[in-house]
């Protein structure tokens, strides 16, 4: 298997066991060079990590899992999260100045959720909808609002999957949500047309690529095709799919050891941000140093020129 290797690690979270999960990146104006990385202590809340791996700001809301963000306007940058202390959706208002994280005081209805899990935004010309699924397999969409003051939500969509899921990410230009289920595969839902079933895209059954638990999704562009990105946990890669030949596997690879950095295993979440000037990030449930030493975990990034030249090999 190919091995792509890390050229920065961030900090470690402040919290000891698992605790590092999910990551979000904040890019520039163009989208074309990542800011910073937003990232969960799921035994705290949001750290905001610099592009040298510095923990920049943090902010201990609770047992934040799963992060997303979409940049509203110049002055207004949604980040929002599934808040397992308060079993519900909580959002913030990234400063990126500061940088500061804002809590955006919310008026949302109550969910049937057990227990918030996985989380995304879904953009669709200027209307902000918000996904959030249990541990139970319940998923529901939120249209969001955002007007001076708050944020309010309506319910709009609910289903409910067999068993476990978490990651979840929405593809915004082709109206598309995908939600891994760990011990079954990936779903697709096309938010044009609720009304119509999930499809099982990616199956687990027979897949000599995927290992259960599948864990966190991603999104990259490149070339004029959206490529699907999956956290195997099981046998510690990522598997990606050209989304645009009907999830056709293009390969698997997984993120070795460089220089002064140690290797990544058990991944939960991850993000990429777009362009061949951006950024992979994973999170990396063994963190390591020289090898034995155990420190709480962190996050790896990978140069997304180094998924492409894996992308052009395949």
């Amino acid at each position: 298997m190919i091995s792509l290797l890390p050229f920065l690690e961030t900090k470690p979270v402040y919290s000891k066991g698992d605790a590092a999960d999910d990551v979000a990146i904040f890019t520039d104006v163009k989208n074309e060079y990542p800011l910073f990385i937003i990232a969960t202590d799921k035994q705290l809340g949001l750290m905001v990590f610099d592009m040298k791996g510095n923990i920049q700001c943090s902010d201990s809301s609770g047992h934040i899992n799963n992060v997303d963000l979409r940049k509203i306007s110049d002055d207004k940058v949604l980040i929002g999260c599934s808040n397992r202390t308060i079993n519900s959706m909580q959002f913030f208002n990234f400063q990126q100045n500061q940088p500061f994280l804002m809590p955006i005081p919310s008026e949302l209805p109550k969910t049937n959720i057990e227990e918030v899990y996985g989380f995304c935004l879904y953009q669709k010309d200027k209307n902000v909808f918000a996904f959030v699924v249990g541990k139970e397999g319940l998923l529901e969409g939120y249209k969001l609002n955002w007007d001076a003051d708050s944020i309010k939500a309506k319910k709009t969509y609910t289903h409910s999957f067999s068993t476990q899921c978490e990651g979840l990410v929405a593809d915004d230009t082709n109206g598309k949500l995908y939600v891994a289920e760990e011990d079954l595969g990936i779903w697709m839902i096309d938010l044009h047309h609720l009304d119509m079933k999930p499809e099982l895209i990616i199956s687990l059954e027979n897949n000599a690529y995927l290992k259960k638990d599948l864990e966190g999704v991603a999104l990259y562009e490149w070339n004029n095709e959206v490529y699907l990105l999956v956290s195997s946990q099981g046998n510690n890669s990522f598997a990606v799919f050209n989304t645009n030949k009907n999830y056709k596997y293009i390969g698997s690879f997984n993120i070795g050891k460089s220089k002064n950095i140690d290797r990544t295993s058990e991944t939960d979440g991850l993000d990429i941000s777009n362009g061949i000037q951006g950024i992979l990030v994973v999170q990396d449930g063994n963190n390591t140093n020289k090898g034995s030493k155990r420190k709480n975990q962190n996050f790896k990034i990978v140069k997304n020129i180094d998924l492409v030249k894996f992308l052009k090999n395949e």
